[in-house]
């Protein structure tokens, strides 16, 4: 299912969003184990790892809210939206990228290991 999320460095990692009664919620808690993917089916990046709900976003709020909104006031609207979401972290194990280009497609086959 399609999520807003961010990847953060330092360490590595992907913060989402969902609905507290959310069947992703409920399926996480469930199973942590999740796969990940960017929305490009021609450069393609899948990460694998185990997610955590996260007690509260925090600053994170903030950092969402830059990130899918340009205007100032639509910013503190979405800000205070994600400070009142659930968030899950996702600590990454592996993931695998692949450029779905003729030319390219035999080349470019990477993986990565954390």
């Amino acid at each position: 299912m399609p999520v807003w999320g961010l990847w953060l460095t330092g360490p590595d990692r992907f913060v989402f969003s969902c609905g507290d009664g959310a069947r992703k919620a409920a399926n996480i808690a469930a199973n942590p184990r999740v796969a990940i993917s960017v929305d490009d089916s021609i450069e393609v990046v899948s990460v694998e790892g185990s997610a955590t709900r996260m007690d509260h976003i925090g600053d994170l709020a903030h950092e969402f809210a830059i990130k899918y909104e340009t205007d100032p006031e639509k910013q503190a609207l979405l800000e205070g939206f994600f400070a009142d979401v659930t968030a899950f972290e996702v600590t990454p194990e592996r993931a695998f990228a692949v450029i779905e280009r003729e030319e390219e497609f035999s080349l470019n086959a990477t993986r990565w290991d954390w």
